[in-house]
């Protein structure tokens, strides 16, 4: 999936070069001849969940998209429910829900004539450890240290230890009770989904769940998902309060970008981190995508502006986000040491009924009863 991403960006990319305050692209036509184009401004007009609204207006970034592309973006907070619920109104641009599940099901839904998803920017899922616990996991081999990914978690290990209900001082933890860890609401958050969609295909053969055996796959994972502590906030809420506390729970789950950001926007915490919290990166793991659709051409235009390496690398420096292009490294600017600079495998989000079914069955929901066809009309 990211490999298809990332091979559709580099077939829509363009050499840009700024010429007197104007951008002119240069582009072969069908006889090979060298063709300038010259661009007009844009400004789409851009709904996005918090993180992107808040790239979006962020005057570094704005000034990227419009000194390199001429874009100047009219971005508006919206959340994905009110992105995806229905097709764009006229004189909406993008629309980038908070996930790519959930830009999927809107092309699913609605059938647009433009059918294509960018993921602008992604991150993903950690654990964020007391130093103790990490430790622990090292010499137990449940985790280990890999060049350039710092350290690295076996998912099926931490599993293992939730399905056998192991006691933290059978591992030499100094806890009381069995290990569990805490996430993010599984309904309502991203983070909280992902994980939910991480067990799901640990059990289902290391493969996303699909609308056929999602139930069933639920079911077999809720006694895990009911070993969690799971608490009502996102990962930006979860790990503001992780630093407030020096501490929230041996173990919290969520995304990585979250953790980097309150680094970021907190100057001096990343000595208190490196002191207090150790990142562990799951194997194999699983990434949140802002993924964006488009609905015209300056809608398109947006999306090639945000996908330049400049721009991607500045929503790394600022919010801890990292890039699906190849060889863009958007987390050096940031500072903060610790981080894994190559990440590993991840696997697919699963379709949106599967992630629904599968959501459903894990938290003991009965499956919605399926609603009368509409009456033809007469």
């Amino acid at each position: 999936m990211n490999g298809k991403v990332v091979g559709i960006v580099a077939a829509v990319a363009l050499l840009a070069i700024v010429i007197g305050g104007g951008v002119v692209y240069k582009n072969k036509d069908d006889l090979g001849v060298q063709q300038e184009v010259r661009l007009e401004t844009v400004e789409p007009v851009v709904w996005a969940t918090q993180e992107v609204y808040a790239l979006c207006m962020n005057e570094e970034v704005r000034k990227l998209l419009r000194d390199l592309d001429k874009v100047k973006p009219k971005c508006e907070l919206r959340s994905t429910g009110e992105i995806t619920s229905k097709v764009l109104p006229d004189g909406v641009d993008v629309g980038v829900p908070a996930s790519d599940v959930a830009a999927r099901a809107y092309v699913d839904k609605f059938k647009p004539p433009r059918t294509a998803q960018i993921t602008l920017v992604t991150s993903p899922i950690i654990v964020l450890a007391n130093k103790d616990v990490r430790d622990a996991f090292v010499a137990k081999g449940y985790a280990a240290e890999e060049p350039g990914r710092g350290t690295v978690l076996d998912a099926d290990k931490f599993v293992s230890l939730l399905r056998d209900r192991v006691k933290w001082k059978d591992i030499g933890v100094n806890e009381h009770g069995t290990v569990t860890a805490i996430t993010t609401a599984v309904a309502t958050t991203s983070s909280g989904q992902g994980t939910v969609n991480l067990l799901g295909a640990l059990a289902n053969g290391g493969e996303p769940v699909t609308p056929e055996n999602a139930e069933v796959v639920g079911a077999k994972i809720k006694p895990l998902v009911d070993r969690f502590g799971t608490l009502p906030m996102t990962s930006a809420e979860l790990f503001a309060k992780c630093f407030r506390l020096s501490g929230c729970g041996a173990l919290s789950i969520g995304f990585e970008n979250a953790y980097l950001r309150y680094l970021i926007e907190n100057p001096g915490t990343a000595d208190k981190a490196n002191k207090v919290f150790s990142v562990m990166y799951l194997k194999p793991g699983i990434f949140g995508n802002h993924t964006a659709f488009t609905a015209t051409d300056a809608g398109d235009r947006f999306v090639k502006a945000f996908m330049r390496p400049e721009v991607q690398r500045a929503a790394g420096k600022l919010s801890g986000f990292r890039s699906l292009l190849n060889d863009v490294d958007t987390l050096s600017g940031t500072g903060i040491q610790g981080v894994a600079s190559k990440l590993g495998t991840a696997i697919p989000s699963p379709l949106p009924a599967a992630q629904t079914a599968l959501i459903n069955a894990a938290l003991g929901k009965a499956p919605a009863a399926p609603t009368a066809p509409t009456p033809a009309a007469k």
